[in-house]
């Protein structure tokens, strides 16, 4: 699955920790968090009109950082982090996650969608990406 392949790829690559990496959805706890959210993507893409060969999948990352009256650059960090998964994503090329091959992960922007402060003075993230995998 997308969000599972996702969050791995993340602990792997030391985005984050299976403590505060969540896939959809965000609890409360802990202030800093990484939560993963699939949605509505492209039409699959097909052969010979019928057999789907290839899915292109959506999805959205959200950074949540330290309360900022807490925590001193709470903002950067949370920011910094967004910027190391778009990197981490953004035009990697063909690679194999979870067993599922991706043949492109691209973000759907140069800059987060969203910012914003929750009523817990935590700066909101979101970055959104789709990726182009082989079905299954």
């Amino acid at each position: 699955m997308l969000l599972d392949a996702l969050a791995a790829h993340f602990i792997a690559n030391s985005i984050g920790t299976s403590a505060n990496i969540f896939k959809s959805f965000l609890p409360d706890s802990p202030d800093f968090a990484i939560c993963i959210y699939e949605y509505a993507g492209r039409p699959s893409d097909k052969a010979f009109g019928t057999t789907i060969v290839m899915e292109n999948s959506r999805f959205q990352v959200v950074v949540r950082s330290d309360r900022m009256n807490v925590v001193a650059n709470a903002h950067t960090t949370a920011r910094n982090k967004a910027e190391a998964i778009k990197d981490l994503l953004d035009g990697a090329g063909r690679q194999t996650l979870s067993g599922t091959i991706y043949h492109y992960i691209e973000a759907l922007s140069s800059s987060p969608s969203n910012i914003e402060i929750d009523d817990n003075e935590r700066q909101i993230i979101r970055w959104n990406f789709e990726a182009n995998k082989d079905r299954g």
